[in-house]
This record gives C-alpha cells, structure tokens and sequence, in this order.
C-alpha cells in the first residue's frame, strides 16, 4: 500500500516537474539551503550558542561520572570489610546514584535536541525570507534547492495548488453522483472486512 502510494506520489511528482521545466520562459533558480544555513552569520552564531551549552552539559556529567566512579571504587575497596546488609546497603546506594546519573544523561541529550531543534527551525525561517527576498530581486519564477531538489520558492503566478483543488473535487463530485464509492474509500472498506475479526 505504502509502496504504491509513493509510486504514484513520484509519478504526479514527475509529471508536475516536467510540465513546469516545459513551460516557456520560466525562470528556474537554485540554491543551497544547507549552505545558507552552515555559512551564513546566523547559522554560525546558532552552532556556536549550542556548542558552548553542549560543552557545559558535558563537563557537569563529567564531574557526575567522576564521583560515581569514585564512589565505585571506594565501594570495591571497603567491600570485604563490610558485613552482608550493610555490603547490600551501599550497593543498592550505589545502584540508585548509577540510575539517577542515565537518566541526568538522557535529559540532557533530550534538552540539546530540542534546543537545536528549536534554533534550527528559527534559521531555517530566516533561510526561507531571504531566498524570497532573492528570488524576487532576481525575478524568478521558481527555487529548488540543490541539495534535496525541494522547491523553496515558488512565484504565486505558477502555483497550481487551487487549481489541482477544484479538479479533485469536481472528479469526486462526479463519482458521487454516478452513485459510485470513491476508490480509496472502497479499499479501505474491503481492507477492514478483510481482517480478521478477534476471537472471545
């Protein structure tokens, strides 16, 4: 199913692509975003905001793991001379410290990704309104990116999204008043009669 979905996807992809490159005069442009992003004032400034908070995260667990190994060997060192509840005691003491470290570690990775995830999503704007102001100086009709083959930029003129829109419905429409289930909805109907039904 998911196969045939990108089969057709790529396909209207295609035929979309094609009919655009075909279109005479049309001004076509391109760019690359990663580029932008890495090289520009403020995707450098970004990298070296996280950097400077990664290498913070990372030297307060270094000086955590430092004292749970410490505590570890000191453990180790006096364990003999410990009585079994009290050898127990200081083990599971141990444990819990061990515990409380991962998790301090998966926090942290979790706050990194979410801060540069957030940081990435704020220059990726400021990539996007520059390409704009760009493509408008240079007046082109359409941006792709080099890299992913993304269109980044499109000019109002060529865009044929309400158009696609007004198609589709009218094709539904139309098979609506045939008295005719649209195909997808049939497939999913005989896909869900298909399954088989739970037993008691």
């Amino acid at each position: 199913m998911k196969k045939s979905l990108l089969i057709a996807s790529g396909a209207v992809l295609c035929s979309v692509a094609a009919g655009v490159l075909a279109k005479p005069g049309l001004d076509i442009q391109v760019v690359n975003t990663m580029e932008v992003m890495q090289l520009s004032k403020e995707g450098q400034e970004v990298v070296k905001e996280f950097e400077k908070e990664r290498q913070t995260i990372a030297k307060s667990l270094e000086t955590d793991q430092q004292k749970l190994m410490q505590d570890a060997k000191a453990f180790e060192t006096k364990k003999a001379t410990l009585t079994e509840a009290a050898a127990r005691k200081e083990r599971n003491a141990l444990e819990d410290k061990e515990s409380t470290f991962k998790r301090k570690v998966a926090d942290a990775e979790a706050t990194l990704r979410e801060k540069m995830q957030e940081r990435t999503e704020i220059v990726a704007r400021s990539v996007e309104k520059s390409i704009q102001e760009v493509a408008e100086e240079a007046g082109a009709d359409l941006i792709i990116d080099e890299m992913t083959g993304r269109v980044v930029y499109a000019k109002d003129g060529i865009k044929q999204t309400r158009k696609a829109i007004e198609k589709m419905d009218k094709s539904y429409e139309k098979i609506l008043a045939e008295g005719k289930k649209p195909e997808g909805a049939t497939k999913i109907a005989a896909a869900t009669s298909a399954k088989p039904k739970a037993t008691a």
